[in-house]
């Protein structure tokens, strides 16, 4: 361990134990204990648990109920911008994933919920997750689907007011947003996590935001058992090495494939179309992320309503699909007519009659038997 890391656990040690706050004091004791011994000082770590073992526990149920549990949010001391936003997410949120990333959270929250019995049997209980992905998978929604599973508050790190333009100011917006999260059970969730966590060897970065880094795998290490860290990136190759032995689980979160498309799609659609209509549109959206598949469906109830129609038609939605290059990225293009009918053809069979396919794409069946005979 180089001498600048121990040197910041030392000053965070130092500074808790000033602000009288006795639970944190526990919390950076520990992690100095596990620096010096890294750094070979085994003799002054024992001396550390030693001292930590032996608090009392009056004290420790003292400091903790005489908190300010409604502190208000930390600002960053330049900007006074709020350093995260804070909510209670109160309604159940039905998060579609593959059933490899669903088992991951499952695991996660059990772990969570049974962490008593773990901790029984001298287990460790996971507490961290970092997510990574394309945008538009799904990251912010799970972050809060697990806080309302674990009827936890989220607090959302803000990169706005988190990262200063002042060298040295980030790593204490960093400090400030953990000691705030560890005060009582809650989720911390960290999005566009590369902002605060990217790699050390950068040639482009300064020394002194590379800094930054170290003070946030500080923060991770001393964390206090009422906090759940849940990280979010679009850009995990940005990440420095170390970032990722913090967290007990990384999980990939990937673009939705035909059955997730078909789930989120229909969750948003099933009263205006039928089960055939959702099919032939989560064929035809092959790419697009579940944010995407939100906006589509959106945008065709929108587009529904100010033209006045009774009801949404299948053909308009996938007219929409076509025409709307808004939300394309650069260089993608949608299928054609003639690519689109034998995308629905290989992915169907003959489940979709040739009559429904010709109404969609309002052309003759003849048409339709010729483009897939052609196919």
């Amino acid at each position: 361990m180089h001498d600048e890391e121990l040197g910041i656990a030392v000053a965070q040690f130092v500074e808790v134990a000033l602000a009288g706050d006795l639970d944190r004091v526990t919390s950076y004791a520990k992690h100095l204990s596990k620096c010096l011994r890294h750094a070979g000082d085994d003799e002054t770590a024992d001396q550390i648990d030693e001292m930590v073992k032996c608090r009392p526990v009056s004290v420790a149920k003292t400091s903790r109920a005489t908190r300010m549990d409604e502190a208000p949010l930390p600002v960053d001391s330049e900007s006074r911008l709020p350093l995260a936003d804070e909510q209670i997410v109160r309604e159940k949120i039905n998060v579609v994933l593959p059933e490899e990333c669903e088992s991951v959270v499952d695991r996660f929250l059990q772990s969570l919920r049974r962490e008593d019995e773990l901790k029984a049997k001298g287990v460790c209980v996971p507490r961290s997750l970092l997510l990574h992905g394309p945008p538009g998978c799904g990251k912010t929604l799970l972050a809060h689907h697990i806080g309302n599973s674990l009827s936890l508050p989220v607090i959302t790190a803000r990169a706005d007011g988190l990262v200063s333009s002042y060298l040295g100011s980030t790593a204490k917006n960093i400090r400030s947003l953990f000691d705030y999260a560890m005060r009582r059970k809650c989720v911390l969730f960290l999005d566009e996590f590369d902002a605060i966590a990217k790699m050390r060897d950068d040639r482009h970065e300064l020394g002194e935001l590379k800094r930054v880094v170290i003070g946030l795998l500080q923060n991770i290490d001393a964390a206090n058992d009422s906090l759940i860290l849940i990280a979010a990136t679009n850009h995990q190759h940005l990440l420095d090495p170390a970032v990722w032995r913090r967290f007990s689980y990384a999980l990939e979160i990937p673009l939705p494939e035909f059955s997730g498309r078909e789930a989120i799609l229909s969750k948003f659609l099933k009263e205006h179309l039928s089960d055939d209509g959702v099919s032939i549109l989560a064929t035809l959206t092959e790419g697009m992320s579940g944010a995407d598949l939100k906006r589509l469906a959106d945008d065709a109830l929108r587009d529904a309503v100010l033209r006045d129609m009774p009801s949404l038609c299948i053909t308009d939605v996938i007219h929409l699909l076509f025409t709307s290059h808004a939300r394309l990225s650069p260089g993608e293009t949608r299928p054609s007519v003639n690519d689109a009918l034998r995308q629905i053809r290989s992915t169907h069979g003959k489940a979709i009659s040739q009559a429904t396919l010709a109404h969609v794409f309002g052309i003759s069946q003849s048409q339709v038997s010729r483009i897939l005979s052609e196919g």
